[in-house]
């Protein structure tokens, strides 16, 4: 679990990422 929230963390930083 602890793993797949990671990932998903990774996905929005980077949607953030991209939005800014």
């Amino acid at each position: 679990s602890r793993f797949s929230e990671s990932v998903i963390d990774s996905i929005l930083v980077g949607a953030a990422m991209s939005l800014m």
